[in-house]
């Protein structure tokens, strides 16, 4: 049987967002798709090598998606209820956390390049929010003490915790976080 690497970083993927990143092996994803560990090797000689590739896709996904929610609403309240919802459809699979919040997890054993990769999905993730906040605020559909870039940040962190409290006592628990941000930014006259 023939893998390719966008089969392999499916697999992947799917392994990091249910266990972890430390938690998988090239055997796990062997047995997975039904090849050799030396198949895996072939692709990706090291899982430094694999993590890179996988940080590199979910960083193209991410602009990609981000860009979608920009064309489709023009408002800011409906970009951010369309992130919440992009959000939501992790927490709706019971079993699966956001990648970054996986990979922010386990930053202190991941290789510095990788790394370098998180913190761009990071930034990438705030600068968008920060953008929606800062416009909706400017068109007065959106209200929040402080700074943007201090609520992308608080938005950001109630995401990925209501992501990991959801896959441990269910989905409503990351809907109530979703329901709280919405009241907490939009203004109660407009939005």
């Amino acid at each position: 049987m023939t893998v390719h690497k966008p089969q392999i970083l499916d697999v992947a993927s799917e392994l990091l967002q249910k266990r972890s990143f430390t938690s998988f092996s090239y055997k796990d994803l062997s047995d997975s798709l039904g090849i050799t560990k030396a198949s895996v090797h072939h692709h990706f000689q090291t899982k430094e090598d694999l993590l890179l590739a996988l940080t590199e896709r979910y960083r193209v996904r991410q602009r990609t998606r981000l860009g979608e929610i920009d064309e489709k609403n023009a408002r800011p309240v409906e970009r951010l209820d369309a992130f919440l919802a992009m959000m939501d459809g992790l927490a709706a699979s019971g079993d699966k956390i956001c990648p970054l919040g996986s990979l922010q997890s386990e930053l202190n054993v991941l290789p510095e390049r990788v790394r370098e990769n998180v913190d761009a999905l990071f930034e990438t993730a705030k600068d968008w929010l920060v953008g929606v906040l800062d416009g909706g605020r400017e068109c007065g559909e959106l209200e929040f003490e402080g700074s943007p870039e201090d609520s992308a940040v608080m938005i950001l962190s109630a995401v990925q915790g209501g992501l990991q409290i959801s896959r441990a006592r269910g989905r409503e628990n990351f809907l109530a976080v979703s329901r709280q941000i919405r009241i907490a930014f939009t203004n109660k006259t407009k939005g």
